[in-house]
């Protein structure tokens, strides 16, 4: 397969255009993990499916995790929250990554059927990383 990279570069920041490889075959993207583009090194991966339409996930801000999350297939709408305000994302593209900083509030909604997305984590799995309840998240942050 032979590289491609497509000619528009995202102007926000949160967002990273992943390399992308296409042939007679179809295409393939890839997130090597020291890759430069990549504001962290990932140490865990999952992914969200089957999610219902009218379903909201995330509802919660990470203490210091990062997280890229990537739409690999159908769309969802993610609004992130932090102290600088919200900003709205459909994610739809396979090779666009949205940087999740940590104590950033994201939420996930507007799932369209067959949607899966793709998460890439800093840290492992830790419950008292999270901040779930968004009032003491605009506490702490200031707003």
């Amino acid at each position: 397969m032979t590289a491609t990279e497509d000619a528009h570069q995202p102007t926000d920041k949160r967002l990273i255009r992943l390399p992308r490889h296409s042939d007679g075959r179809g295409h393939l993207c890839v997130a090597e993990f020291d890759d430069a583009r990549l504001p962290f090194r990932p140490a865990r991966a999952f992914w969200i499916w089957d999610v219902p339409a009218e379903a909201t996930r995330g509802g919660h801000a990470h203490k210091t995790c990062h997280e890229l999350l990537v739409a690999v297939g159908g769309s969802v709408r993610v609004r992130l929250t932090s102290q600088e305000g919200s900003t709205d994302y459909v994610l739809s593209d396979a090779t666009l990554g949205l940087h999740i900083p940590p104590m950033c509030w994201c939420e996930l909604t507007s799932f369209e059927p067959q949607t899966v997305c793709l998460c890439l984590a800093s840290h492992a799995y830790d419950s008292t990383g999270y901040i779930n309840d968004e009032a003491t998240f605009r506490q702490l942050v200031g707003k």
